[in-house]
């Protein structure tokens, strides 16, 4: 067999274009119906895989609206799911299996991540070698990602799969030691400096709007001085009620604090953080070819601790003495230099969030333009002018990214759509309005500040992703979230009927219920515990209820905290510890696939082509020389892996898999002796069976000869008609159960399916009444299985012909 023949990837049927698209990607873009289901008839062909954009051929089908297109290929991957020996998954294993000159291959990994996540564990053992306390890499260069972001073996992971029921089998493989050492060097390359890069700048942004507040009131304050300074005698008096608060010190804080990290965070640069690392264990901050650190991990977490010690220190050491100057000196040296830093605070307080916001934004679009690296691959590949007009072309590239394809994933993220939403606002509406002329402008404080500042906050979540235990909180809190969206169907119909009950009842005698949006809050709060009974009165004059209306009100009150305040809160507690209580197996591995989304986000920001990324695993050396980072070399403990709870529960050492090789072949070896012992039993007894059959056959010729009865009764005679079936059950003695010379009961002779099944009506409601699992029975005759779906028989009849009381 040749290697375009064995080869799934060199098949003909999964040749890709320029765009990287197979015929099938083709057809189910053009909606080809006929052309799709003659592609599936092909064992080989890959449902799965996708084109230089992104898509899928079903992706293709559902984003064109050809859902019938759609359906077929969820109906193969369906079918290749319950058939796994199907010859696509063999032919896919049989290319996956270990040889002595293997090496990584994305497009492959692709492949059996998608169809068979089980096979693509399996191949990622050869990558790892297993010694006595340590694992030993092979191949993380390639496994870390060759071209870009899109195919590297982490996105394949983490890429959705056509039946959601196969996403958390892809996700465990997130366990296997190969895949979390690549999270780790990642992290290590990266994704820390830009992480915490992000981390640093949301905390300052977030406190630099939670300081507007106090900058804006100081500023006011500060210009009503002359007020204050008759009312307590001096101005330095005056000026220590509105000067450094709390609120203003802890702003000072932040803003050392951040200054202070950026100045460490340079650290955490590749080449940096090994000279770092190098200091940690003998003193020499320098790096060096070939230079192995043993339990390099110990030294590391050592000098990350350093970093962070190291900041705190300096930002405690410089912010109490600069508080305690400005609060209890400054103010009786300078009257002038206070009015400035106050002036200054208040217009610095809004650049901060706008320039902040702005960094923001364009990550955003990096990220963005991330999922597809089109634009950068060309300014790479063309020439000086070209570089500058691709250049310019990428500052209007994300004002058309809503309308393609390629970046659909980022837009289907609530997340990344609250994020552009929010950061627009404060580099727009939110900056304008709060600048000094527009103070009275009254939009911003009443309704985008509150937006933008509980927005900001909520996205703060995200920054939870990067750690490995408390990571999984965000799935399970978006279960949660699915659950009290459930609950608010049940709540709403009780709500409203509430509502409106007491609307027609109060609405004249009471302010809390003269319209319908205050019908609605008065009887939505009540719920946490605002009964509001003194608001049910009896009115006066004209607009005066009568004392049974009132009681009315008060046992539909009594109703409403009985439903909605016990039954329902509880029912919704309920749906809540039950969804908790169903994801809990999944927690660890819920948590690492958090973390490596934020990886995988923090990548895609880079934008990395294959030039960088090739650039990003190098260090250069002292004498012009450049190799490999060490870090793709080093030996992990298998105790790191361990205590982290990553390891694979399935992933064995050398030893073990060779006791377990040599117990197989022992196996192997009996079990082929065993079968040679029951195949002779087997031709033995076949024979004898055989000799039986003809001895049985010759009996009952001759006693068919002998009487032409078998025993059967009326009952048994007749039971293939219903109308015959009647006749015999008028006599209430008869037997029902009375068997003939053959063993059967008339049961049996009614259900026995012909060779034209025929539904019965009549004959049908007989049996359920008697045997249900006959009927059962009876209707698999009406059901015929194919490969993708079932056929199904007479269903007029089944459906009903007479009336409802016939049917089914």
């Amino acid at each position: 067999m040749t290697e375009r023949e064995g080869s799934i990837r060199l098949c003909s049927i999964n040749a890709v274009d320029e765009k990287g698209r197979t015929a099938l990607c083709r057809a189910c873009k053009t909606g080809k119906y006929s052309e799709v289901k003659e592609l599936l008839t092909n064992p080989v062909i890959d449902i799965c895989l996708e084109d230089n954009s992104g898509l899928s051929p079903l992706e293709y089908a559902v984003k064109r609206n050809h859902l019938d297109c759609a359906a077929l290929i969820t109906d193969e991957a369906y079918r290749r799911l319950k058939n796994p020996n199907n010859e696509f998954l063999i032919k896919l294993r049989a290319e996956l299996n270990p040889t002595e000159e293997s090496t990584f291959d994305e497009n492959l990994f692709r492949q059996s991540i998608e169809n068979d996540p089980k096979a693509a564990t399996k191949y990622l053992n050869q990558f790892a070698v297993s010694h006595n306390f340590v694992y030993e890499f092979k191949e993380m260069d390639k496994i870390f990602g060759v071209k870009n972001v899109k195919t590297s073996a982490l996105a394949s992971v983490l890429n959705d799969s056509i039946l959601p029921s196969q996403l958390d089998e892809k996700l465990d493989c997130l366990k296997h030691p190969v895949l979390k050492r690549v999270l780790d060097i990642k992290w290590e390359l990266f994704a820390a400096q830009k992480y915490y890069q992000q981390l640093i700048l949301h905390i300052l942004m977030l406190m630099a709007l939670s300081n507007d507040l106090y900058s804006t009131s100081t500023f006011n304050e500060f210009n009503n001085i002359e007020y204050d300074e008759q009312n307590h005698g001096e101005w330095v008096k005056a000026i220590a009620d509105v000067w450094v608060q709390p609120s203003f010190a802890l702003w000072v804080f932040i803003l050392v604090f951040c200054f202070f990290a950026f100045i460490h965070l340079r650290h955490l640069k590749p080449s940096l953080f090994l000279k770092l690392t190098r200091w940690m264990y003998d003193g020499k901050y320098e790096i060096q070819p070939n230079f192995v650190i043993p339990h390099a991990a110990v030294y590391k977490e050592k000098a990350r601790s350093w970093l962070l010690r190291r900041t705190l220190l300096w930002t405690l050491f410089i912010v109490i003495p600069l508080v305690c100057f400005m609060k209890y000196v400054l103010p009786s040296i300078s009257k002038t230099i206070v009015e400035w830093i106050i002036l200054f605070n208040f217009y610095f307080t809004f650049i901060v969030v706008w320039l902040c916001a702005l960094y923001f934004l364009l990550q955003e679009m990096q990220e963005l333009l991330g999922e597809d690296p089109w634009i950068y691959e060309c300014i790479q590949d063309a020439n000086f002018f070209g570089k500058i007009f691709w250049r310019l072309a990428l500052i209007f590239v994300p004002f058309f990214t809503p309308f393609m394809t390629a970046y659909r994933k980022y837009y289907a993220s609530f997340t990344n759509k609250l994020q552009l939403v929010t950061f627009l606002l404060i580099l727009g509406p939110y900056t304008i309005a709060n600048w000094p002329q527009y103070f009275e402008n009254a939009i911003s404080t009443e309704y985008i500040a509150p937006f933008v500042t509980i927005s900001l906050w909520m996205l703060s979540l995200q920054y939870l992703e990067v750690n490995k235990t408390a990571g999984y909180l965000l799935p399970v809190l978006s279960d949660v979230a699915g659950d009290a969206w459930d609950f608010l169907i049940i709540y709403g119909v009780f709500q409203i009927g509430i509502t409106c009950a007491f609307y027609f009842i109060f609405r004249d005698v009471s302010e809390a219920y003269s319209t319908f949006w205050a019908s609605f809050t008065s009887t939505y709060f009540v719920m946490y515990g605002a009964i509001g009974m003194d608001e049910l009165t009896l009115g006066e004059g004209d607009d005066a209820i009568t004392e049974a209306v009132l009681t009315f009100g008060y046992l539909l009150r009594m109703f409403q905290c009985a439903v909605m305040s016990i039954l329902l809160i509880n029912l919704l507690l309920a749906m809540m510890n039950k969804t908790v209580d169903r994801n809990w197996e999944k927690l660890q591995s819920r948590a690492l696939t958090s973390y490596a989304r934020a990886v995988l986000r923090l990548e895609t920001m880079l934008g990395l082509n294959e030039v960088t990324r090739k650039n990003l695993m190098e260090i250069s050396f002292s004498k012009g020389t450049s190799e490999f980072n060490p870090l793709f070399n080093e030996h992990i403990s298998k105790l790191e892996l361990s205590e982290q709870g990553i390891a694979m529960d399935n992933f064995v050492d050398d030893d073990e898999k060779n006791a377990l090789t040599d117990k197989v072949n022992l196996l192997v070896q009996q079990n082929n002796e065993l079968q040679k012992e029951v195949d002779e039993v087997k031709t033995e007894m076949k024979c004898q069976v055989q000799e039986l059959k003809k001895s049985m056959h010759a009996q009952l010729e001759e006693i068919l000869r002998i009487t032409e009865v078998l025993g059967r009764t009326a009952l048994c005679r007749a039971c293939k008609i219903y109308e015959e079936v009647k006749k015999p059950l008028v006599d209430h003695m008869i037997d029902i159960c009375l068997k003939d010379y053959l063993g059967l009961v008339p049961m049996e002779y009614a259900l026995k399916p012909a060779e034209e099944p025929d539904f019965d009506e009549n004959l049908f409601l007989l049996t359920i009444e008697i045997d249900a699992d006959a009927a059962f029975t009876y209707l698999d005759q009406f059901v015929v299985s194919h490969n993708y779906d079932y056929e199904f028989k007479v269903m007029d009849k089944i459906f009903g012909t007479k009336n409802v009381n016939t049917s089914e």
